[in-house]
């Protein structure tokens, strides 16, 4: 659970649950990395992520397909 205050100074919770694999290859997150334009809180490994663009180069992610830089 993630507690934050509001703008009102109101205190609210939110309850997410995070994967710690990633979504390239499915292992566990050793380098957990995401994009700058990406809006969610799923992490994908930035070795993984790296080799992946190797010969492709499209350097979007994994997870939402937008630019990561």
């Amino acid at each position: 659970k993630i507690r934050i205050e509001n703008s009102k100074g109101e205190e609210i919770t939110i309850d997410h649950q995070v994967k710690i694999t990633c979504p390239i290859t499915l292992t566990p997150l050793k380098y957990p990395v995401k994009g700058d334009n990406c809006k969610h809180l799923t992490c994908f490994d930035l070795q993984n992520y790296l080799v992946m663009n190797q010969k492709a180069k499209t350097f979007k992610c994994p997870v939402c397909n937008l630019k990561t830089f």
